[in-house]
């Protein structure tokens, strides 16, 4: 078929079968990616080549053939950057992260589209992920602040991308999370909030997507729960308002029950504590008494989730006012959701080992924070310095006799 209109169709789709066989390999290296894209690109060429006949054609046709070729390229560094990332090798993400984001660079100055803005956004969000493992807090509030902004050019340049709008509202949600870390308090807030402007943008262009909600909720409930921190209870308090009206809508709607349960339960507890802290202990007794009563209903289902009975674990552990607390009820639900995790999740044990100890087992709970500490690895390494801090404390508060 070559030279003839058939021939280019069979030419690019057997490119397409090249690339994307390349794109499936298990080794997802480099060079072999390399390979597989020269291949897709020399037969798109040539097929293209002798279907054109002005070689004015064939030279445009050239230049988008490296864009191609170049697209792909900052694709499979996304993507290699990402495996790398989940195979805990952070130094090879780092290097990986580092070649998209020169490379995204190249194509955003040779065409400001909205891809090539998104293909800012991703490139920069991933220096931010890989500048978080390595420590450099600040550096990755800076690349999470720049993503936020190029996700919003995306959506500048293509309105009709509702996409864009939700992910942007994700960019600023990680960007206040980490001026937070560095004790940029306002600056956080003001990031905060423009997460909850966008993702309510991104819901009122397009009610029907629930992920698009869910991000909502989250953004609320990052501002209820810094506010919290920091003292802030009439913020905490309207923001809660916020996170548990959105959370009602998407407990109505979501597909992952479990999860869109325990943001409607951590919503009821948040409201209930800042309204006690602003001295409305009768409203707030009564939003803590619907929360139990909620999840008191979601455990009549047999199919329970870990995570939903931990969340309720620790709400009936701190819930206020001090009365409504059922320390026993807190143990039970500790316990299960050990159980349905067959003792191997060390966020489970944390718990489990901290209701040791609110109840005195003192000895307990510090043998159940070295069983937890024994079954880290580099997917959850964060927790080790936690650990070691509780472990350190609960070992000095033993030695003195005080169970606090």
């Amino acid at each position: 078929f070559i030279g003839q209109p058939s021939g280019l169709c069979i030419g690019q789709l057997a490119a397409q079968r090249s690339l994307d066989q390349s794109l499936r390999r298990n080794d997802f290296r480099l060079p072999w990616l390399h390979d597989g894209l020269h291949t897709s690109a020399r037969i798109i060429a040539q097929t293209t080549y002798l279907n054109i006949p002005r070689p004015c054609l064939a030279l445009q046709m050239a230049d988008l053939l490296q864009l191609f070729f170049l697209d792909n390229l900052l694709w499979s560094y996304d993507r290699m950057s990402a495996i790398e990332f989940s195979r805990w090798n952070f130094e090879r993400a780092a290097q990986l992260a580092k070649e998209q984001l020169e490379l995204a660079n190249q194509l955003h100055a040779l065409d400001q589209s909205a891809g090539r803005s998104y293909g800012m956004s991703s490139a920069l969000s991933r220096m931010s992920a890989v500048s978080v493992e390595s420590g450099q807090i600040q550096a990755a509030l800076g690349f999470s602040r720049q993503a936020a902004e190029y996700t919003l050019e995306a959506y500048d340049r293509a309105p009709d991308k509702v996409f864009f709008l939700n992910c942007a509202a994700s960019r600023f949600r990680n960007a206040g999370k980490l001026a937070r870390r560095v004790g940029q308090f306002r600056v956080a807030t003001d990031l905060t909030g423009q997460a909850v402007h966008r993702a309510e943008q991104a819901v009122a262009a397009d009610p029907s997507v629930s992920s698009y909600q869910a991000n909502l909720v989250r953004a609320h409930a990052d501002i209820a729960s810094a506010a919290m921190k920091q003292k802030q209870f009439e913020l905490a308090e309207s923001s809660s308002r916020s996170w548990l009206r959105e959370a009602a809508k998407l407990y109505e709607v979501a597909p992952d029950k479990h999860k869109s349960c325990s943001n409607l339960l951590n919503a009821y507890r948040t409201l209930a504590i800042a309204l006690y802290y602003t001295e409305r202990t009768d409203e707030g007794r009564a939003f803590a008494t619907r929360g139990i009563a909620f999840a008191e209903e979601i455990l009549r289902n047999p199919e329970q989730d870990a995570d939903f009975l931990i969340e309720f674990s620790k709400y009936v552990r701190y819930v206020k006012p001090s009365d409504l607390r059922n320390p026993g009820r807190a143990m039970q639900l500790a316990k299960r959701a050990v159980d349905l995790t067959r003792g191997e999740d060390p966020n489970m044990l944390i718990v489990l080992a901290s209701t040791y100890k609110y109840l005195g087992d003192v000895e307990l709970g510090i043998a159940t924070l070295r069983q937890a500490i024994e079954l880290l690895s580099p997917r959850n390494h964060a927790l080790r310095p936690k650990i070691e801090e509780l472990l350190i404390k609960w070992q000095d508060s033993s030695t003195s006799g005080d169970p606090r």
